[in-house]
């Protein structure tokens, strides 16, 4: 959607970790500026909203299960060691498999 695309920017704009940000109901991004009493305010306000039924924890444990979770989290760094330039003669061997 257009409102996460936006907090998505927002976000990775101000230097932030952008895969977090996937879903504007269900997270807040504050500005680097913002003052202590903005910042309380705003998790005050989201706190509320929590507590109000506003957030899914199913929308939120989608985003990170598909980005942090541990098999995912291996993956990525599997892929990354595998398919990264390395030196002439080394050679990577893959992650053993992640138990659960």
């Amino acid at each position: 959607s257009d409102n996460a695309a936006s907090l998505h920017d927002k976000l990775a704009a101000q230097g932030g970790p952008a895969e977090i940000a996937v879903s504007p109901a269900d997270c807040r991004v504050l500005s680097r500026e913002a003052t202590l009493d903005e910042q309380e305010a705003a998790v005050r306000e989201f706190a509320a909203a929590i507590r109000a039924g506003e957030t899914s924890r199913t929308r939120q444990r989608a985003a990170y299960d598909l980005r942090f979770a541990p098999a995912q989290v291996a993956a990525d760094w599997e892929h990354y060691f595998l398919t990264a330039a390395v030196s002439p003669g080394v050679r990577l061997r893959p992650l053993a498999p992640v138990s659960r």
